[in-house]
């Protein structure tokens, strides 16, 4: 099977999940038209489906050229920021304010900036690059303040976070400065951190299903896509599928943070 081919499964798989998660925030929604989370979530889902769709189209129309800059990446910034939305939405509330808001932006800038810088050395494409830079910096200044006013994550937990952001993006940067022999041991190291993070994500969010308020596991599978999503953009074939997987995943968890946050507000 060609990596073309395993792409447009992994798109269909994740379609019919992004139809079945739709289907299951509309409804809560529908239920309690209060519940904002549920319909802005609902309407970031809509967004990605529409932006799968147009990839699958894609492939089978222009199978032989590189998509350009085009639908399918105005589709994602918009999942992005209706995800932000959804998430404020959630922890509303909880020392939600613009000044406690900034203390999170230099982390997420500095991230989400030194990818967009790799992005760019990769590929070359400066425009799309740099908007969907700015989106997920807003995304992730999002989650890390829902994250921090929620106190999803322990002390010892940010810095194992801070260690693997800063072991990611050194061990990236590095490729472009070492001979061709050392790239490949230090290609194999960041994805060895892409995968424990992505592994300590789900360990995490698992952990606070039953545990935690609906508001807290709804920041953590957040701050799990913020990883996931960051590992997509910076993987190759065929591992790239493997952490296409694991999005299609966060979103299922996503997804059943959203129910359990409109669960608790029928209950108040």
């Amino acid at each position: 099977m060609t990596f073309p081919a395993l792409h447009s499964i992994l798109i269909l798989i994740q379609l019919v999940v992004l139809c079945f998660s739709i289907g299951f925030s509309a409804k809560r929604f529908q239920r309690d038209p209060a519940c904002l989370t549920a319909l802005f979530f609902a309407f970031a889902l809509i967004c990605l489906l529409l932006s799968d769709c147009y990839w699958i189209a894609y492939e089978v129309i222009r199978p032989d050229f590189r998509m350009p800059f085009a639908a399918n990446e105005i589709g994602e910034w918009a999942f992005f920021l209706l995800l932000a939305t959804a998430l404020a939405t959630t922890v509303s509330g909880k020392g939600w304010e613009p000044v406690s808001i900034r203390r999170d932006l230099l982390p997420a800038l500095f991230f989400v900036g030194a990818s967009t810088a790799l992005w760019i050395a990769w590929s070359g494409e400066w425009v799309q690059d740099i908007l969907t830079g700015i989106v997920l910096t807003y995304f992730f200044t999002i989650t890390l303040h829902a994250l921090r006013v929620t106190g999803a994550l322990r002390r010892e937990e940010w810095i194992v976070l801070a260690l693997l952001a800063a072991g990611l993006i050194g061990g990236q940067a590095l490729t472009f400065a070492v001979p061709e022999k050392s790239r490949a041991v230090l290609d194999a190291g960041c994805y060895i951190l892409m995968f424990i993070g992505i592994v300590l994500a789900f360990i995490k969010t698992l952990r606070a299903w039953r545990r935690e308020a609906p508001e807290t596991l709804f920041s953590l599978c957040c701050g799990a896509f913020c990883w996931v999503i960051s590992c997509l953009y910076m993987s190759a074939d065929p591992l790239y599928y493997a952490v296409g997987v694991a999005v299609t995943g966060i979103i299922v968890f996503q997804t059943g943070a959203v129910g359990k946050v409109a669960d608790r507000n029928d209950l108040c």
